[in-house]
């Protein structure tokens, strides 16, 4: 949770000026992922106690654009181009970058093309199975629903982050597809036996309910699926805070609370 205690700005800024001091090169392929798939925590939090106490921020603005910028996966396809994607907007609106934010911005909608299908699904995603075949497999789609959501969580963050910089994509052609891949994925959460994958996998799935980015997604798309999830509780994949920092719009309100 946010606070304004300084001793925890403090503490945060001792741990980003660590990883700047100390990171100095991303060799291996697993190590860029884990750089797309975490930095963002790092920037946001950055970008709260920026300013507090005094904190001297520029090693880590050059630890963004020297050993983490490189790294991007944005041109990557499916989730991993997504979270680039979310590194390279939450990088820019932080490092106030407006070339590189509209680069990222573009990447974002020819991405939401590529992932989501005319059914609303993403088939790439949902075929994620939970061994080594990635998508086929004895347990085709296990993983499935949990690489839906996976794939929507830097989708929606990046979303929110563009809308905070006056560049906003909730009403393109790229966030209508986000919202029908939301439609999706808020049905197969509430219902997950009706996800294709279900009775394949003897009704077990991996990561159904980690949603916490339906509580950001419904302040731009009404959703009474996500609505009846939310209510419901026990919702996962929430490192971002965004049922602490979103509370859901009213049910049944149909007002984009939040929308720019």
């Amino acid at each position: 949770m946010l606070t304004a205690d300084p001793r925890f700005a403090a503490t945060a800024q001792r741990i980003l000026d660590a990883w700047a001091g100390t990171l100095r090169q991303v060799a291996t392929p697993q190590g860029k992922a884990d750089v797309n798939f975490n930095l963002p925590y790092m920037i946001m939090a950055a970008s709260w106690v920026r300013g507090v106490g005094g904190w001297h921020s520029a090693p880590f603005d050059q630890f963004l654009r020297t050993t983490v910028l490189p790294v991007s996966q944005a041109a990557n396809p499916r989730n991993h181009g997504l979270w680039g994607v979310l590194l390279d907007a939450s990088a820019a609106a932080y490092l106030g970058d407006a070339p590189r934010l509209r680069t990222a911005r573009e990447r974002w909608q020819i991405l939401m093309r590529g992932e989501v299908a005319a059914d609303s699904s993403l088939p790439e995603e949902m075929q994620r199975s939970g061994t080594t075949n990635w998508r086929s497999g004895p347990d085709k789609g296990f993983k499935g629903l949990a690489y839906t959501h996976y794939a929507l969580l830097p989708a929606s963050l990046a979303a929110k982050i563009f809308a905070d910089q006056q560049q906003p994509v909730w009403r393109t052609p790229g966030g209508q597809l986000l919202q029908a891949a939301f439609d999706r994925a808020a049905a197969w959460t509430l219902h997950p036996d009706t996800f294709p994958y279900f009775a394949s996998n003897g009704g077990h799935l991996e990561g159904v309910r980690n949603a916490a980015y339906f509580a950001l997604l419904l302040h731009y798309y009404p959703n009474q699926d996500a609505e009846a999830v939310l209510r419901q509780g026990d919702v996962g994949m929430n490192g971002f805070q965004l049922l602490e920092l979103f509370a859901p719009a009213p049910a049944g309100s149909g007002a984009p609370v939040l929308a720019r």
